[in-house]
């Protein structure tokens, strides 16, 4: 009986040792032979494996927020560990000076994913090593940085959720002379001799941050789906962001790869996995800058906390936020494991997805928007229409035409206050609250017919080297521009006002700078001493009220200006506006107007030159009123 037991025994190990061999934390029973072909278990039967080919033809183009890394720019403490584990070679990824881990937030990650690790795939000197392929091409060298989700406690918890970890991958191309040098992938790189043999470690000073990893690659233009991790167990835990910019690495430095060794000796070269079958799985593609408007990136986008219902942020972003939450609701969808759909259905799926984001494309006709061209790549009625907004306007050209003058209703009564500025990073925006009569101040005259009362104004500024004003007077620029925002009485709300060709009447202040201002308005210097407050994009201040709309625009002749038919001059351009532009310029410092040079935009760049070009006439006809005729 007992040489029974024992045989039972002896052929009980064997399937024990197997079983464990699957375990990821026993790193001595899988290699790259096969580039993981015959890794068993999940690696073999999971539905959501890593790596994949990525296509840009057959990826889904989605507005998602940019990747967002918290902490990338400060020093990590060292000394750091770098070590040779016989399957790739590994950096702990420490606290960084302020005492803090770097993080990642956006793309489709719901919260915050803190860094832990990076380690290295590559190839040998006869291929090329990364493990995700662009568009069918294979790289020399694909850097992983792993972060895990702020909810789990360490990274053996965090493996066995879905949404435990976060991999970012950069792809390294061998090229002949680089011409970019990224420092802390050197340092890095320069250790590698150093770790040779299994199990090898050495230590790099600290002085490094983990953005000096990434080099220039470009946070907004990735790849990402949900997968799993490329080695044993190959746990379906990750949501991969793949960088599709290529950083440039000299061949010098790849080589010191192809001479490390592995647990048996062996040289460690092209440990790479496989590449993968999709199973159906979307994949995303973020394209550049222009499809999602970066600054939802200052929003955590998916998080409860920041629901989009209760987000605190203009209609535009509550709605694109939302849209936002229902494509990854749609998405989450059609990977749930447990959820069995047909063919049928995940059409139907695809069709609402690229319904959706069709929906949202719209939305971005009047969110999505900047400067940067001056206007120029604006779509929709700022490119077709034929009465926009603004135009160079010549006394020389224009119609003498005797109209009543202005009339600033309740421009003399005090505001009450606090009232609100807001950096919205378009511009400086105040909102007009009613006066200390109850009323709202209005204005009549020249061509309107009825009252518009006031509803809020903003500014258009240039830079430290050139003018910013909107309209042109007699081919000048001026430096300042002051846009106050009237809404014909007859409609509710400026939204109802823009849609309709008599819907709103712009007031419009030009300003120069001068040495010495021999004239000071109250008003206007409150506005621009707050401008210092709201430096940032979505900054707010409040300002005591006690102060008039009239103090805006100081002692500016109202019975001297230009009037025409327009548009409002920025997205979506609507062409409901009667533009009344004053001839009399008025003085400001250049103290003054250098606080708008400090502003940043949605992207966290200088708010800077926030006008748009000057429009075609188009055969319209532009009136002049010169004196005092009443």
């Amino acid at each position: 009986m007992q040489p029974n037991a024992f045989h039972k025994l002896l052929l009980l190990l064997p399937l024990a040792y197997q079983h464990t061999s699957n375990d990821a934390r026993d790193e001595s029973h899988w290699n790259y032979e096969t580039n993981g072909k015959n890794w068993g278990g999940v690696c073999s039967s999971g539905v959501r494996q890593s790596p994949i080919s990525l296509n840009v033809q057959k990826s889904l183009i989605v507005p998602l927020p940019r990747i967002v890394f918290g902490n990338y720019d400060i020093k990590l403490k060292g000394p750091l560990t770098l070590l040779n584990n016989g399957h790739t070679v590994h950096m702990d990824i420490p606290e960084t000076t302020n005492g803090k881990k770097p993080f990642i937030t956006g793309g489709l990650l719901k919260g915050r994913y803190v860094a832990d690790g990076l380690h290295f795939h590559w190839g040998s000197p006869d291929s090329r090593g990364s493990e995700h392929l662009i568009n069918q091409q294979r790289f020399d060298v694909e850097m992983h940085i792993v972060h895990r989700n702020a909810k789990y406690q360490d990274i053996d918890e965090a493996v066995n959720h879905k949404d435990g970890l976060a991999v970012i991958a950069v792809l390294l191309k061998i090229v002949k002379n680089p011409k970019l040098i990224f420092p802390g992938l050197n340092k890095v790189l320069g250790a590698l001799p150093r770790v040779t043999k299994y199990s090898a470690r050495t230590t790099i000073p600290g002085g490094l941050s983990l953005g000096q990893m990434l080099g220039n690659v470009n946070p907004r233009d990735f790849f990402t789906y949900r997968g799993s991790l490329t080695t044993p167990i190959c746990q379906e835990a990750v949501t991969w962001s793949v960088f599709s910019q290529v950083l440039p690495v000299s061949y010098s430095s790849v080589s010191r790869f192809w001479k490390l060794r592995d647990s048996e000796g062996h040289r460690l070269i092209n440990n790479f996995r496989g590449i993968q079958p999709r199973n159906g799985r979307p994949v995303f593609y973020r394209v550049g800058k222009d499809l999602s408007g970066a600054y939802l990136g200052n929003y955590t986008v998916y998080s409860h906390r920041n629901n989009c219902v209760n987000l605190k942020a203009t209609l535009y972003k509550k709605t694109r936020v939302c849209l936002l939450e229902f494509i990854i609701i749609v998405v989450s969808l059609t990977e749930e494991p447990h959820l069995q759909f047909t063919t049928m259905q995940l059409n139907v799926f695809h069709k609402l997805l690229l319904f959706l984001l069709l929906v949202y494309q719209h939305t971005s006709n009047g969110a999505d928007w900047n400067h940067k061209t001056n206007g120029r790549s604006w779509k929709g009625k700022c490119a077709s229409g034929e009465k926009q907004s603004p135009i160079l306007l010549s006394a020389e050209k224009a119609r003498i035409l005797l109209m009543p003058r202005i009339v600033f209703g309740n421009y003399h009564v005090k505001l009450r206050g606090p009232i609100s500025i807001t950096n919205n990073g378009h511009t400086v925006q105040m909102d007009i609250p009613e006066t200390s009569n109850g009323r709202k101040p209005y204005i009549v005259g020249g061509t309107l017919k009825g009252r518009y009362v006031a509803d809020g104004l903003h500014f258009h500024w240039g830079s430290p080297d050139s003018r910013g004003s909107e309209h042109l007077i007699n081919k000048q620029k001026f430096d300042v521009e002051l846009h106050i925002v009237h809404r014909n009485i007859k409609y509710i709300d400026i939204n109802k006002a823009a849609a309709k060709k008599d819907g709103l009447a712009v007031v419009a202040v030009l300003f120069k700078i001068v040495e010495e201002p021999k004239r000071i308005f109250p008003g206007l210097n409150r506005v621009m001493n707050a401008v210092a407050k709201i430096q940032k994009d979505e900054a707010k201040t409040t300002i005591p009220g006690g102060f008039t709309l009239d103090q805006m625009i100081g002692n500016v002749n109202p019975h001297d200006f230009f009037t025409y038919r327009g548009s409002l001059t920025t997205p979506l351009c609507q062409e409901a506006v009667t533009w009344i532009v004053f001839s009399d310029v008025l003085p400001v410092s250049h103290s003054s107007v250098s606080k708008f040079w400090k502003l940043r935009d949605h992207e966290d760049r200088i708010l800077i030159n926030n006008f748009r070009k000057v429009q075609h006439l188009n055969g319209r006809h532009i009136f002049h009123r010169v004196g005092k005729f009443v």
